[in-house]
C-alpha cells in the first residue's frame, strides 16, 4: 500500500476508507480486495534457511587486541587511517554536543542511531517543557582511545573511549544557572 504498512487504510479500487465485508469485499464498492486481484496479498509464509552466509560463520569477530583489530581493518581496507578515524570521532562528538546544547538534533542526526535519536529528543523535550536547557562551554577533547574493534563481513565496529572536558550546566528561561557551574 502507498501509505505503508501491511494493510492499506483505503480501498485500492475506490479509495474509500477500507472496511471489509465478511467475504473480503470493500463495504463501499464491493470490489474483492483480499484475493490479490487489485492489490498484493500474502498467500503463505514458509520457513527458509538464511542463505547469505554459511551457517558455521559469524558476521563479525572482535579482535583480541586493538592493534590486531587495526591490522585487520587495514588488511581489508588499505586506506583506513586511525588518525582520520579519530578526527571523525572528534567531529561527531563535538557536533553532538553542539546539537544537544542548541536543542536541535538535526546537525548531529547522522551520528545518532534511531534509538539514541529518539531518546535524546525525548530528553530535550523534557528539558524544554521544564524551561531549562543544557549549556557546555569550552568543550575540548583530550583523548580518543579505541578500546574494542570488531571486523566483520557486513560492518566494522570501533568502540572508543572519549576523554573530554567542558563547563557543563543548565540554565532556566532567564539564563540563570540552575544546575552545574561554569567551571571546566
Amino acid at each position: 500500500p502507498t501509505n505503508g504498512g501491511v494493510t492499506a487504510a483505503r480501498c485500492p479500487t475506490c479509495g474509500a476508507e477500507l472496511r471489509l465485508n465478511l467475504d473480503g469485499t470493500c463495504a463501499h464498492c464491493r470490489a474483492s480486495v483480499t484475493n490479490g486481484a487489485v492489490d498484493w496479498i500474502v498467500a503463505s509464509v514458509e520457513d527458509a534457511p538464511f542463505v547469505g552466509y554459511p551457517n558455521d560463520s559469524s558476521l563479525a569477530v572482535a579482535a583480541p587486541s586493538v592493534g590486531q583489530g587495526i591490522a585487520a581493518l587495514r588488511a581489508a581496507d588499505p586506506a583506513f587511517s586511525p588518525d582520520a578515524f579519530r578526527e571523525r570521532v572528534r567531529t561527531a562528538f563535538l557536533a553532538l554536543q553542539d546539537a544537544w546544547c542548541k536543542q536541535n538534533l538535526d546537525a548531529g542526526r547522522a551520528f545518532l542511531s534511531p534509538g539514541a535519536y529518539f531518546t535524546w529528543r525525548a530528553q530535550l523535550e523534557t528539558l524544554a517543557a521544564e524551561g531549562r536547557r543544557n549549556v557546555m562551554e569550552q568543550s575540548t577533547v583530550q583523548r580518543i582511545e579505541p578500546i574494542l574493534i570488531t571486523h566483520g563481513r557486513v560492518y566494522d565496529d570501533i568502540t572508543v573511549r572519549i576523554s573530554a572536558a567542558a563547563a557543563d550546566f543548565e540554565v532556566d528561561r532567564d539564563n540563570r544557572i540552575v544546575f552545574g557551574d561554569r567551571t571546566v
